[in-house]
């Protein structure tokens, strides 16, 4: 009888910390199926993924999936991949004049603060290896910035994509090299 009681306490206690344990999960908002680079997001590329325990705060919730709606996706994702903040900018997509441009700068040649959106002013340099080389000139179009990439960290080698037009794109092919200069701050909004 000893036995039986036992088995029905530990019965019981085992349930308790399984409802509990059920009760600790959280949902937050993954891919509901793959989706490409560019994409803006509708309500049904979206879907609840259910997590265990305490959520890190990178992930998007569930309750803030609506705010992901009209995002533009800034990379792949696979179907079940649980969304974070980075992965989707308010950025509109690159229109039919736009041009990405991508640039290697060494440091110095580009302000340490320079974030994705920011307004630029664009120094084209002379290759110094051609003899009738022509002289440094600033592209007078409007130029910001798309993406930044700094494999090595901070204070090293940037690879900048920059968004402007094919005129700006033949300007820098003709130049031996570039350096920015902050012009304007992050854009907000499409």
């Amino acid at each position: 009888m000893a036995i039986g009681i036992v088995l029905v306490i530990a019965g019981g206690f085992g349930s308790l910390l399984l409802y509990q344990s059920a009760s600790d999960t959280e949902t937050i908002v993954g891919a509901a199926r793959s989706l490409r680079r560019g994409h803006v997001l509708q309500r049904s590329d979206l879907t609840g993924i259910a997590m265990q325990g305490d959520v890190n705060e990178a992930f998007i919730g569930g309750a803030d999936a609506t705010s992901l709606i009209g995002k533009v996706m800034v990379v792949d994702m696979s179907p079940g991949v649980p969304f974070v903040d980075n992965m989707v900018t308010d950025r509109a997509t690159l229109g039919v004049d736009d041009v990405l441009t991508a640039v290697a700068l060494e440091p110095g040649r580009f302000p340490p603060e320079l974030a994705v959106g920011d307004q630029v002013s664009v120094a084209l340099l002379p290759d110094v290896t051609v003899a009738q080389a022509t002289p440094p000139e600033i592209f007078a179009g409007s130029v910001s910035v798309w993406s930044i990439t700094q494999p090595d960290g901070d204070f090293s080698q940037a690879i900048v994509t920059l968004r402007s037009d094919l005129e700006f794109s033949r300007a820098v092919a003709a130049a031996g090299s570039t350096r920015l200069s902050l012009i304007g701050a992050t854009e907000v909004g499409p």
